[in-house]
C-alpha cells in the first residue's frame, strides 16, 4: 500500500460539448491528442486501482473540500495561453 503508479491520475475532464475544439488545438501541439481525452492533471502518478476505495475512504475531508472548490471556481482557458509552454513542460502547473 501507498506505492504510486503511472497507469492512474487524477484529473479534470471537460464537459465532453467542447472537446472537438480542445482536439484542435491538441492536434497542434500534443502527439498524443488521440490516446488520452482532453483533460487536466492534477496528480500524477497516483495510486493503484486496487486501493481507490481505500484512498477515497481515508481522505473524504479532502476529495469533498477539493470537488468543492472545483465546483465553485470557473476555469477558463484563454487564447493567450502558451500552449507550447504547457506541452513542453513535464510538472504540474
Amino acid at each position: 500500500m501507498h506505492q504510486k503508479t503511472h497507469q492512474t491520475a487524477v484529473v479534470i475532464i471537460p464537459p465532453k460539448e467542447i472537446w472537438a475544439s480542445i482536439q484542435l488545438i491538441r492536434q497542434q501541439h500534443d502527439t498524443n491528442y488521440r490516446r488520452w481525452m482532453p483533460h487536466i492533471t492534477l496528480m500524477y502518478p497516483f495510486r493503484p486501482r486496487a486501493e481507490f476505495d481505500l484512498v477515497a475512504k481515508s481522505n473524504l475531508p479532502i476529495t469533498v473540500t477539493i470537488l468543492d472548490l472545483l465546483e465553485a471556481i470557473p476555469i477558463f482557458l484563454s487564447s493567450s495561453i502558451a500552449i507550447h509552454d504547457l506541452v513542453r513542460s513535464s510538472t504540474p502547473i
